[in-house]
Parts: structure tokens; C-alpha cells; sequence
């Protein structure tokens, strides 16, 4: 067992390099990052993933997942890839949703007396 002295120091976390999430590493210290059309089958190609739908709209992708779930937007296919279960939204159902978005306002409904 190594002594104190002879232990090798591990950098502070702050120092150490963020880990990419999401990439195939290949052979010779290369890394290329993964398509979204690699997961989505053929006839799919033209349907929108959870991140494209949002880069779409423009809002975060955690609350789409919650909107999907209350039911107030259409409820997206899914494809299950391996254990990995894609949501994909057709072109007619990305329409329908940028005009949900729209209407959303900020805040609380006013109350009713």
C-alpha cells in the first residue's frame, strides 16, 4: 500500500474537465458527437426530437415533458431505441404546439369573484 508521500494527487474538481455527455468515442483520441437522425427511424426522418422541438419553440425541454404529461400539448410518438425511448413530434404537431405557446402568458389566472 502506498504511503502519504508517494499517493498521486488529484486535482480539485473545479479544475478538472468537463465531462461531454452524449458522444461515441472512437479510436485515436477522437470524439464526434452523434446525429439525432442516427436514433430516428426512416420513415420518422422528418419528425422532431425533445431537443429539436425545443430549440423549435424556443423554451427548455423539461417543460415540454411537463406540458406533454398535464396533457396540454399533443402527446409525441415514441421509438424505442434499444432501452433509449425517443419522443417525436410531427410537423403538424410542432405547428399546433408553437401556436399553444403563443397564447401562454406569464403568472397566475386572474381570480373569479
Amino acid at each position: 500500500m502506498p504511503t502519504k508521500k508517494h499517493r498521486p494527487k488529484l486535482k480539485p474538481l473545479k479544475k478538472r474537465k468537463p465531462v461531454e455527455p452524449n458522444v461515441l468515442i472512437t479510436g485515436r483520441n477522437k470524439v464526434l458527437p452523434r446525429e439525432m437522425n442516427y436514433f430516428k427511424p426512416v420513415r420518422y426522418r422528418n419528425h422532431l426530437t425533445l431537443a429539436e422541438m425545443a430549440r423549435e419553440i424556443p423554451c427548455d425541454p423539461s417543460w415540454l415533458r411537463k406540458l406533454e404529461r398535464a396533457g396540454r400539448i399533443p402527446m409525441a410518438q415514441r421509438v424505442q431505441r434499444g432501452k433509449l425511448s425517443i419522443r417525436l413530434w410531427s410537423p403538424e404537431q410542432r405547428d399546433e404546439i408553437k401556436e399553444i405557446m403563443a397564447r401562454h402568458q406569464v403568472g397566475r389566472p386572474p381570480k373569479e369573484r
